[in-house]
This record gives C-alpha cells, structure tokens and sequence, in this order.
C-alpha cells in the first residue's frame, strides 16, 4: 500500500513517522490503497505544516483536514511536533516529522508529486511554494501572517504575481489581504477560518472546574460584577501590559464592578508584561491569573464570563475573541485585531485604538455604563460567527476554493 511504502521511505531517512492502526476508534488501513475494487482510488491531499499546537493556524488547518477527509485521502507533513498529533491520530490521519524538508528539495518534490493536492498552510511554507512552482499540481497557499513574517522573509517569498498557475493564494482575513497589497501589489481571495461549534455537554462537565462566579453582588446597588478574560501567551504583542494600565486607571467605582482573570502560558513569556500582570493581582481583589489551559477548560471559563478583552498590537484573527463570539459573549478588541473589521462598536461588540491604555480606559467605562446591552450585544457577535465563520460556510468556501480544483 502506499501509505505502508511512505512510512518505510520515511523511517529510512530517520523522520518520525505518526500512523494511527485500525482499532475501534481510528480507520487508517482503508487509506491510501493504490487502487479500490472498481479499479479506482480516492484523491489524495498533502497537508504542510509548521508546527502541531492546539493553536492559531496549526488549528485552523486542522479543521480544513476535517473538511477534506470527507472526500480525500489525507496526509499531514510537519516541520515540528505537538499536541496536536493526536487529534490527527484520532481522525485516522497520518502525520509525518520531516522537519526542514525543504533542505531535501529532490526528495520533497518527488514525494510531493504522488499527491492530487498541496495545501502549505502559512507563509513560513515558502520554500515548498519555489519547489512546487510550475509542476502539474494543484498546490494551495493559505496565508495567515502579519507583515513582520513578510519582513523576516523579504527578498525569498516569491512575489505571486510571478508565480506559474498551479499555485493558488488565499488569505486568512482583511487584514493579511491588506498586506498582501502593502508588500507584493497583489489581491487574494479570503478564505475565512472555520470553527466548530461547540458542544453543550462538554462544556458542562467542565464548568463545575472553573472558579469563575458569575453571581457576585457589589455594594447597595446589588449588581454583579462583570468578569471579563484576557486570554494569551504574555508578550508585548499580545498587549496584556496595555489591559493593565487601563484597569489600573479606572475610578475605583469602576473597578468594583470589573473582574479581570489572564489566561496565559507562564513558561514562554515576556518578563515584563508577566510582572505587570501578577503585580496587578496583588493589589487588586478582582484579577486574577491562571497558567494555560486545555482548550475544552479555557471553554468553561469563556461559557461563565461575560466576554473577553484583546488588547493585541499586532494579531491577524484571534481564534479567542472568534470562540467567545461563537458563544454569544461581548467582545473589546483593539484596531490592531484583526477581528474588528467585523466589530460596529456598540453594536456587535467594543473597538478601541491599538495601545492606548486611556482609551482602553474609557471603553471598559462605556460597557460597564451599557452593562444591560451586553447580552444583546453578544448576540450580535454571534451573528458574525455564523455569517463568516461556521463550519456550513467554510465547507462551502473549501470546495469553492479548493476542491473544485481537484476533483
């Protein structure tokens, strides 16, 4: 069979190679068989990425495999490992660890030619885009980046204008289409991410971990405090020290009815912006910090706050802010997230100017004022998740995109 032949050509050359067996669970051995019994044989996909973290893009291309499983055959090469493996695993999906193979380019692109279809998911797949340039293979590039990965890369990514017609570009938003125009002169079509809708029962035995009390009663006027997160890796790009500065400034009226909790990894960090966060947490009795979590335990905070604050410099699409949208929650987000080209603030949810702790200030004081239009709002957000973002829509995106080209 032929995934048996990649996985011995692939061990050979000392890559870790990642193929779930036929149990109860997983339906690997159908794949990949040259030929069915009508002489025929499923397409196939070669799946490029990074990295296997339960985030961001890796995520985002996760989802697209999802999709495509329904109709392909799919393979998944990555540079680095994660968490994610097992998801791949378990959706009976092989994962290969070539790791830089691009450095292998004869190897790569007679591997690369056995497939129906390439999707290299993010910019950082450049390399993969030159080797592939010309060949009679569909090969789809998902770009997700900011201009600073543009930057890192400036005089190697190839200008798409100068590509052949078997490369595909697609973005993933306006803000990288806006991008794409600053740095190459060049116009792609979005491909919005898709996002599974989330599963009741899960959540529920979940929440009875989470610490978040949404029934806290302040002072005489016997109104709950509003809790709000602020989810991400501690970082200057993530702007938590911007969140900080702007609680930090509200009258003390307007504290009392704020909780803040961060969620964020506290191994990989910005020194500085972590300080700034627990010196927070210890001066005031309504913020509060936790290490990064599981995916489906940051669900039950989400599902018992009111909604989630990002404060970003600098972030194409925050999966966070689209999960919380998803769930009907009220949402602050900076001009520099990418997610407030779908915010009308006061509407759908609050935008205020990229670092600048005042205004941040004066947001959280106009949604506190506004507290009774905070349902209302989320369920204004969640009209923007089902328009652009669900499962149904991206499905149909994909196979516009995508499938069309290969079938």
């Amino acid at each position: 069979m032929f995934i048996d032949e990649l996985e011995r050509d692939y061990k050979e050359r000392g890559y870790a190679f990642y193929c779930a067996k036929q149990d109860a669970n997983t339906t690997v051995s159908p794949l990949f068989i040259e030929e069915t019994e009508s002489g025929s044989r499923r397409k196939r996909i070669l799946l490029l990425t990074h990295q296997l973290s339960r985030t961001g893009a890796p995520l985002a291309l996760f989802t697209m495999a999802m999709v495509l499983r329904k109709q392909f055959d799919v393979m998944v090469l990555t540079v680095e490992e994660g968490d994610l493996v097992r998801d791949y695993l378990d959706a009976g999906i092989p994962v290969v660890n070539a790791g830089r193979y691009w450095e292998r380019r004869v190897v790569f692109k007679s591997f690369a030619k056995r497939f129906d279809g390439v999707i290299a998911n993010t910019v950082l797949h450049f390399p993969a885009i030159v080797i592939l340039n010309g060949l009679p293979l569909p090969v789809f590039w998902w770009i997700h980046e900011h201009e600073n990965y543009f930057s890192y890369g400036r005089g190697e990514i190839p200008d798409p204008k100068s590509l052949k017609e078997n490369i595909h570009i697609m973005v993933a938003g306006e803000y990288v289409r806006q991008v794409m125009r600053m740095e190459f002169g060049y116009d792609a079509p979005i491909l919005h991410v898709g996002m599974q809708p989330l599963e009741g029962q899960m959540i529920a035995e979940t929440e009875q971990k989470c610490p978040v009390d949404g029934a806290e009663i302040i002072g005489e006027e016997q109104e709950r405090v509003l809790h709000f997160l602020c989810v991400g890796t501690y970082s200057m790009e993530k702007g938590q020290d911007i969140l900080v500065k702007a609680y930090e400034t509200l009258p003390k009226e307007y504290k009392a009815k704020l909780s803040l909790t961060f969620i964020g990894n506290e191994e990989q960090r910005d020194e500085e912006v972590y300080r700034m966060v627990r010196e927070l947490e210890q001066k005031e009795a309504l913020v509060s910090c936790h290490p990064l979590m599981p995916r489906q335990e940051a669900l039950a905070f989400y599902n018992k706050a009111d909604g989630v604050i990002s404060s970003s410099r600098r972030e194409v699409l925050s999966m966070v802010v689209l999960e919380n949208m998803m769930l009907e929650k009220c949402v602050l987000v900076s001009t520099a997230t990418g997610n407030a080209a779908f915010i009308e603030d006061g509407v759908n949810g609050y935008v205020f100017d990229a670092d600048n702790p005042l205004v941040l200030r004066d947001t959280l004081v106009r949604m506190i004022d506004c507290r009774e239009q905070l349902l209302m709002i989320g369920k204004q957000a969640s009209q923007i998740y089902q328009q652009y973002f669900s499962m149904e829509v991206f499905e149909r995106n994909v196979k516009r995109m995508i499938t069309d080209f290969i079938v």
